[in-house]
């Protein structure tokens, strides 16, 4: 959105509307990369979170050798895993790869509320001259694809580097791929991504390709237990190209899956999506329930090629979803959005879907180049920050535009911030003259965001920091200064849990302003939405059932008060 206003006062009468208390200057705090020996040791960021102690957790691969910190791993084959740990200040923790001969990806990452990380992604080939199986090693575990192509994988991680668990999923025919995974609070896995393969297994459960022999990706939703496995497995497409690329966990155990379709059509249960215009990618956002039943779904998009990146909940149900867009004009819902580039460029959006399957808002940022979104996380407030690249001249946020620090053919880094209203806030970039690309964005305390990627400028920038590297190296910095104005600050309601500790059940008490609420929400450690009990009218109380929950720290929230309980 982008606007003038030619009275100072008028500024300051809109900025205190939007933003409350004061807007901080960002800052990058630090920043941390791997040291790459020769130019062939190459390594990526893909993904990351946080744990409960402030820890960040980044995933992803590598080749040749990785040194972080102190800790030097070493590829066996064209790409491994690794996962790695950094502290709140930046400093490298721990170091564990994983992986074979062939081209290992760790491509999703998440953490349970102990700090076990649930790494996913891809494993094999193909690999030239090999005709059989390949394998890949997590720690004593060992993988063994279904053919020369690469299958699925998801593994266990405990907080000290030690690999518990590695299942595998795929067909031997083709490639199948994992792009984003999510856990409930039994320590279930929710992965989805794509198959190129004829007919791929999930345990018991086979999917069957919708254009078979044609090299077409379908996409596909599945369940693992915390025993390791498969409980359910479903799918998405048609005869063209399908993925799912984020997904989103309520409190009830029922997804939200959002993915892009370049199929004609597209059914998700008994409702059919139509493509604005097939053979390019429109965006679809839909229901799962626990049992895999499909329920609501919706289209956005335009004319030419629109996808997710990623998605969350906000505490009032609300999905928040970034990604970028190549139409001239895509539609979500009654919103319409210019592409300020030529056709064919990308631009960045951040859109809002209600409970009840309607766009409420979408919002853009671009330039005349590709600017894409990567990772996104939302705040209790309903402040949302994003990372992504840029490689346009310069990028507009609102009022504000980042300027890249390289030609127009490379691309720097950005975060940037969008208030509830749907304003851009704030907007900071870091980069150099070579390429750099942010994938992932986890939050930290006192609102600061940490964002991974790789970079490959010798120096590369962030703020009054600079690192410099031999080869593309993975990243990962953290920029503080971001916090906005809240909500109103009726959470000083507290709501009131008995008892507390709790282990299988409390009883929360309800203050009088919460009547207009429809449910309540608890939250792990980590802000997830974990379960929702509905509201009876006019009661003064409601039970949660508790069991099943990991012990730990909870935040129960209704409406905009919120209270601690505590689980043992």
């Amino acid at each position: 959105m982008r606007f003038f206003i030619h009275c100072w006062y008028s500024v300051f009468v809109l900025l205190a509307l939007i933003f409350p208390n004061p807007i901080k200057a960002q800052n990058w705090q630090w920043a941390a990369a791997a040291q790459a020996r020769t130019s062939n040791d190459l390594s990526f960021c893909l993904a990351s979170a946080t744990d409960g102690a402030g820890n960040t957790v980044v995933a992803g691969n590598f080749s040749g050798t990785l040194t972080l910190g102190s800790t030097t791993l070493t590829s066996a084959g064209d790409r491994d895993v690794f996962v790695a740990r950094l502290s709140p200040s930046g400093a490298w923790l721990q170091a564990v790869r994983a992986g074979g001969p062939g081209k290992d990806l760790a491509l999703a990452v998440a953490l349970d509320a102990t700090g076990t990380a649930v790494v996913a992604g891809s494993f094999g080939g193909p690999v030239f001259g090999v005709s059989g199986n390949l394998t890949a090693q997590f720690g004593p575990l060992t993988l063994t694809s279904s053919g020369n192509s690469s299958d699925v994988f998801v593994a266990r991680l405990s907080p000290s580097g030690t690999w518990t668990q590695a299942v595998r999923a795929g067909g031997g025919d083709n490639n199948d791929e994992v792009s984003t995974v999510v856990l409930d609070g039994s320590g279930n896995v929710i992965v989805g991504g794509y198959f190129l393969s004829t007919a791929p297994q999930f345990g018991v459960f086979s999917l069957a390709n919708a254009n078979p022999g044609n090299f077409s990706a379908d996409g596909f939703v599945a369940r693992l237990s915390a025993t390791g496995t498969w409980t359910q497995a479903v799918q998405v497409g048609n005869t063209g190209d399908d993925y799912v690329n984020a997904l989103a966990l309520d409190g009830n155990g029922n997804v939200a899956v959002a993915g892009e379709f370049r199929s004609a059509t597209v059914a998700l249960g008994t409702t059919v999506l139509t493509n604005n215009a097939s053979g390019t990618s429109d965006i679809f956002v839909a229901r799962l329930s626990a049992t895999g039943a499909w329920g609501q779904a919706v289209r956005a998009g335009g004319s030419r090629g629109d996808f997710p990146t990623a998605m969350a909940f906000e505490a009032t149900g609300t999905l928040v979803l970034a990604g970028s867009f190549a139409s001239p004009t895509p539609i979500f819902g009654t919103t319409s959005l210019t592409n300020a580039g030529a056709t064919g460029t990308y631009d960045v959006f951040v859109a809002r879907l209600n409970g009840n399957g309607t766009w409420t808002q979408a919002t853009q940022a671009g330039g005349t180049g590709r600017d894409v979104a990567g990772g996104l996380a939302v705040e209790p407030s309903g402040t949302v920050t994003i990372t992504g690249t840029f490689s346009s001249a310069g990028i507009a946020f609102g009022a504000t535009t980042l300027v890249n620090a390289g030609p127009t053919s490379t691309s720097d880094i950005f975060v940037a911030r969008l208030a509830p209203a749907g304003i851009w806030a704030q907007a900071v970039a870091a980069g150099g003259t070579g390429s750099e690309e942010a994938y992932g964005l986890t939050t930290g305390t006192n609102a600061a965001v940490t964002a991974c990627g790789y970079l490959s400028s010798s120096p590369t920038t962030f703020g009054s920091l600079a690192i410099t590297t031999l080869a593309p190296v993975c990243f990962a910095a953290r920029l503080g200064g971001l916090a906005l104005g809240n909500r109103p600050a009726t959470a000083a309601q507290g709501l009131g849990c008995f008892p507390n500790p709790a282990r299988t059940q409390a009883t929360l008490t309800l203050p009088a302003a919460s009547e207009a609420a429809a449910t309540a929400t608890l939250l792990d450690a980590l802000g997830r939405p974990v379960r929702t009990y509905p509201l009876p009218a006019h009661a003064p109380t409601v039970l949660l059932d508790l069991t099943g929950l990991a012990p730990g720290l909870y935040v129960v929230r209704c409406g905009a008060a919120s209270g601690k309980l505590l689980v043992n």
